[in-house]
């Protein structure tokens, strides 16, 4: 056990803790090199040789299949029929929606919960579309391990509960659930945990996790383990990751933002259709992945494109100003920002409504 409990920890390095009919297929296009961040990245839409626009795109620690919409777009050469050269950036990005407002990056993956105090603070920046359908983050337990066992947020009142770390988006999800049932953090005992929420359940550090559900909860399934969760989505329609880019690059380059929200979407499309071949277009980016550790993997993906499906009578990517009032509101009242402003200054729907399909 101890050993496969290693493997699924060192596996779980691999996500980003942060991610319909087949469209006709475009020219294939090789895929992108993982770069790590080194240093600040230079000046974005630059032209290429080839006659592409060259765009940076942040897309978290390391590739992850819970990118795989992305990847199928790269691989299916959605990106380049529309003129851009797309080069995913992985690592720790120092003030990475800075560079964003500045127009160094294009576009960077960001939680709604990180993109409102940025903004409020005068980073320009603008949430342009989303791949979630609902926020990821939830409590996570091991079935057993708690009486009563945990099935609402009033169940989490004196346990030890983990968190990736303070002020991070676990501890908002921690501090929504428990709001819902009247509870503070001072009803719980909050355990920093960083990455290691499936080792601390399993060695009872810890009564619950907060995480990204579809990847903990696809790992403790993998060790034969039934798990509990309380999703903060049940509770709070709470704004999840999406695609933001800066105010500068949407107002000098509106068509560059439209282009990558069309291929993005059909490299969405493509992966809720094919799920197995968006799943072979990750494994080109995680070639350090074991044959052992794949279909743990694939289970994630398969958790996540649950989270990634599209809802009814809503443009695929977009979000609702209500969500974003919610989450506003909530931000407030635990004081991550001190002050509500219109929602409006934080998102855009009009480029998921133009895309083409």
């Amino acid at each position: 056990m101890r050993n496969r409990l290693r493997l699924l920890v060192a596996s779980v390095l691999l996500l980003s803790a942060c991610t319909s009919a087949s469209s006709v297929p475009a020219p294939t296009a090789a895929p992108p090199t993982a770069t790590p961040i080194a240093a600040a990245p230079t000046a974005d839409l630059a032209p290429t040789a080839s006659g592409l626009t060259h765009v940076q795109v942040a897309l978290g620690f390391v590739p992850s299949v819970q990118s795989a919409p992305f990847y199928v777009a790269q691989d299916r050469g959605y990106y380049a029929a529309e003129g851009l050269d797309v080069e995913f950036k992985y690592g720790t990005i120092q003030d990475v929606l800075t560079l964003v407002s500045r127009g160094d990056i294009a576009f960077a993956s960001a939680s709604g919960d990180s993109l409102m105090p940025q903004r409020q603070q005068g980073v320009a920046v603008t949430y342009i579309m989303t791949f979630w359908t609902k926020n990821p983050i939830g409590a996570l337990a091991i079935a057993g391990n708690n009486n009563p066992p945990l099935k609402t947020p009033a169940d989490l009142k004196g346990k030890n509960v983990g968190v990736s770390a303070p002020n991070s988006s676990t501890d908002f999800g921690l501090k929504a659930l428990l709001k819902s049932a009247n509870l503070t953090e001072d009803d719980v005992h909050l355990v920093a945990i960083g990455t290691t929420e499936v080792e601390a359940l399993i060695q009872k550090r810890i009564d619950a996790a907060m995480t990204f559900l579809p990847n903990e909860a696809a790992q403790m399934k993998s060790l034969g383990m039934p798990t509990e969760t309380i999703a903060v989505a049940d509770y709070l329609d709470y704004i999840p990751p999406g695609f933001v880019s800066g105010d500068k690059t949407i107002q000098e380059h509106p068509e560059i933002v439209q282009k990558f929200v069309n291929a993005t979407l059909r490299g969405l499309r493509d992966t809720l259709a094919d799920p197995d071949t968006a799943f072979e277009s990750s494994l080109k980016r995680m070639p350090e992945l074991s044959p052992d550790n794949q279909p743990l993997q694939h289970d994630v993906l398969t958790a996540t494109l649950d989270y990634y499906k599209p809802i009814q009578g809503r443009a695929a990517g977009a979000t609702t100003a209500q969500a974003w009032q919610t989450t506003q509101d909530f931000l407030v009242s635990i004081g991550v920002i001190n002050q509500s402003i219109d929602p409006g200054q934080y998102y855009t729907n009009v480029f998921v409504d133009k895309a083409t399909p």
